[in-house]
């Protein structure tokens, strides 16, 4: 039976030991270069991606974009109780079931943003194999791309429909707003797939950039053969690296991968852990990136459109 879903309260995250603030050094992110790669074990031969990139959409799209995450964001600021909370939160439960490869491409600049940037880094743990991580990597763009084309075009067809709700008075038309995103988001990770082939192509990624962090990490990763890596190395390792997003993208890969394993039979929980539910809360005074911002996959979800 495929794991039930529901979120987990702030005090399971509060009990997350942290370090001290006044012992923790801002790691460097793109001090000299616009874009770095993160491959992480998850579970098994299954991995997590991230992109931290500082490009951001330029022109008449993006200042859409900008205006539609402040949107959402002040959803999220809504008191529990009232029905701009619940939207926020239904919305985000939905948002967190599409493909976790998705959600990385997404994140990939467009071509034309990046220009002829080399040397790109690429950060992956050491008992990972350079040649199988660029094959994999090759692979998930490869076949992405017109996975993407597709479901854009597709999203795009059901712009008629949804437009037809707008006729109910006094109700927000939801499944526009929804259809919108969707649209976005096939052409943002269809962008994403196609430069990512470019790179690839063009050796323009430095395969296996050193990252300290990383390495200090490796005996938990070595442990993901047999468990999935757990959700408080993952908040270490993003809170090392004082990268949040990649906090975000991991839980949501490990959750994912999880289901799926449990779902086909090839992973059982424990049983303290029969109850276990994906928590995408972030805790207090933090706030998650908004949906419009930013291999071989390990399973194509045609339902995600």
């Amino acid at each position: 039976m495929p794991l039930l879903l529901r979120p987990l309260g702030p005090s399971v995250l509060r009990a997350i030991p942290t370090a001290r603030p006044s012992l923790i050094r801002p790691h460097r992110l793109l001090t000299t270069v616009p874009m770095r790669l993160f491959i992480v074990p998850i579970f098994q031969d299954h991995w997590g991606y991230h992109c931290q990139s500082s490009v951001r959409p330029a022109g008449r799209l993006g200042r859409l974009v900008e205006y539609a995450s402040a949107k959402w964001e002040g959803l999220a600021a809504a008191q529990h109780d009232s029905w701009r909370r619940r939207l926020y939160d239904a919305g985000t439960r939905l948002m967190d079931k599409i493909d976790y490869h998705e959600w990385f491409l997404k994140a990939v600049p467009a071509q034309s943003d990046l220009e002829d940037a080399k040397g790109l880094p690429l950060h992956f743990p050491r008992n990972l194999d350079p040649a199988r991580v660029r094959t994999r990597l090759a692979a998930l763009a490869s076949e992405r791309t017109p996975y993407h084309k597709r479901y854009l075009w597709l999203s795009c067809l059901w712009l008629p429909l949804t437009l037809a709700f707008g006729i109910i008075p006094f109700v927000p038309n939801l499944p526009l707003f929804y259809n919108l995103f969707r649209i976005y988001s096939h052409y943002r990770a269809y962008q994403g797939a196609s430069h990512l082939e470019t790179l690839i192509r063009q050796d323009r990624l430095a395969y296996g950039a050193p990252e300290p962090v990383l390495e200090r990490y490796a005996a938990s990763f070595a442990l993901t053969a047999d468990s999935p890596l757990s959700e408080t190395i993952i908040r270490g390792l993003a809170h090392e690296l004082d990268l949040p997003t990649l906090e975000l993208a991991l839980l949501r890969a490990q959750h994912q991968i999880v289901q799926r394993a449990v779902a086909a039979g090839e992973y059982t929980l424990p049983a303290t852990e029969g109850a276990a539910h994906i928590d995408m809360e972030l805790p207090v005074g933090q706030t998650r990136p908004p949906p419009y911002s930013v291999e071989r996959p390990d399973t194509m979800d045609k339902k995600d459109v």
